[in-house]
């Protein structure tokens, strides 16, 4: 297949006319197709905000904040708007160039006095105060900024604006997640308070003082394991990966590593093969920060990934403890397929949004049980079709060579052999699913 041809496909889908596909004689991974890509359907932000540095102070119940972006205008223009908190107060606002700066239901409106001209510098500064904003960060004796930090920190809240979090918090010491290379703002956060510090094999965990110091060693332990597995299957990544456990905390991956709620050390001593929730988390260490998205539109390849690597590592566990003796797929990683299929069902009967993949999402509506489980259903096809192998030196292609940079569908895509151009139509591209033709099979997991 040609890149023009597979090119053809893809735009046909993007303007709702997608053709049924050829099937191609079986073949290895083709080689890179440099095609321009077509332009986002949601237009890259204004501003290219560099450096983001925030002082936080907790007011009672509010949330005060001071905070410079900086940047350069990506093109022309006047308009720019900054997600933000329900009921910020706008108290300060400077800008250089000259803007006026408004409060209003979707968060700040910026317009500046003139046009911005491509690659102008931009300065601006606000200072504001959030009357429920504690409530966003606050979890008793803890302190947590993850997922939506908009709600704590007006910004431009878009997978291809990465900056520098410089975020800092009066009288606390902080663990900062995004301040060193540049990284989206949904991979921004913070953490505070009297955590337990534990280290094994490049995983560091903090997890409270009080809870039982057998519970953190076990979750430490079984972190440390399942990262030694993905990077097995996905290739080893340098530097530490930091843990944060703490009581209501949200499930959210960070920049350089994760959240998750205390109640997840009573799960993994309960059960500790139920660890789905700490594996989904480390998986977006390669798919997710490694390689991040570029679009809203493109979530559903780092969550269809992450749900799938959950069931790869119950895949690769049991095998390692004899548990797979026959060669075929093990019962976990079953069992996760039957999972993913019963919540694509539920979603589809409750008139969730049957597509995949969304050209025009933004935060509000990128997420939902369609894209992580509808996701995975098509990462088990593609490994259906291509086998394990191919697959695998698929994921490792993507891993290397969007390696600190964002990823779109279309490149996704492109980078997919030939002969699963009918998994990519029925699975990934159509309106429906049309994938369990696709996936009915099991592969080897060797």
């Amino acid at each position: 297949m040609t890149g023009a041809r597979r090119w053809t496909l893809l735009l046909a889908f993007l303007v709702g006319c997608a053709q049924e596909p050829r099937l191609a004689p079986p073949e290895g991974p083709p080689p890179a197709r440099p095609s321009p890509e077509p332009p986002a359907l949601v237009p890259a932000p204004l501003v290219a905000f560099a450096e983001v540095r925030a002082e936080l102070r907790l007011a009672g119940p509010a949330l005060r904040g001071q905070a410079t972006w900086s940047g350069v205008a990506r093109r022309r223009g006047r308009e720019l708007t900054l997600d933000a908190g329900a009921g910020l107060r706008l108290e300060v606002a400077t800008s250089r160039p000259a803007a006026e700066v408004v409060a209003g239901p979707e968060g700040l409106a910026v317009s500046f006095a003139r046009a911005l001209e491509p690659g102008e510098p931009v300065e601006l500064v606000l200072r504001y105060a959030l009357p429920d904003g504690a409530s966003e960060v606050v979890r008793g004796a803890y302190l947590v900024g993850a997922q939506s930090p908009q709600r704590w920190l007006p910004m431009v809240f878009a997978p291809d604006a990465p900056a520098r979090f410089d975020l800092r918090m009066d009288g606390v010491e902080l663990v900062r997640f995004g301040a060193g290379a540049p990284a989206p703002p949904h991979l921004a956060g913070f953490a505070a308070g009297p955590f337990a510090r534990s280290e094994l094999e490049g995983i560091v965990l903090l997890a409270p003082r009080e809870a039982e110091p057998l519970d953190r060693r076990r979750l430490l332990e079984r972190a440390a394991e399942a990262a030694a597995r993905l990077s097995g299957e996905l290739g080893p990544l340098s530097g530490p990966w930091t843990l944060v456990v703490a009581p209501e905390a949200p499930a959210q991956e960070l920049a350089g590593g994760a959240t998750l709620p205390a109640s997840t050390l009573l799960e993994v001593r309960e059960d500790p093969n139920e660890d789905w929730l700490l594996v989904h988390e480390l998986a977006h260490r390669w798919f997710g920060d490694h390689v991040r998205i570029a679009t809203w539109g493109d979530l559903w390849i780092q969550e269809g990934l992450a749900t799938w690597l959950v069931a790869r590592d119950k895949e690769l566990r049991e095998r390692g403890h004899g548990q797979s003796p026959t060669g075929l797929e093990s019962a976990g990683y079953a069992r996760e397929v039957r999972l993913w299929r019963g919540r694509l069902a539920r979603a589809l009967e409750r008139g969730d949004d049957p597509r995949l993949v969304r050209p025009s999402a933004t935060h509000r509506d990128a997420g939902g049980a369609v894209v992580y489980a509808r996701g995975a259903l098509a990462m088990h096809a593609l490994r259906v079709r291509l086998g394990p192998t191919r697959f695998r030196a698929l994921l490792r292609r993507v891993l290397r060579e969007h390696a600190g940079r964002a990823l779109r569908t279309e490149a996704f895509v492109a980078m997919i052999p030939a002969d699963a151009d009918a998994v990519v139509q029925d699975c990934v591209l159509s309106a429906r699913s049309r994938c369990e033709a696709a996936s009915g099979s099991s592969p080897d997991p060797r």
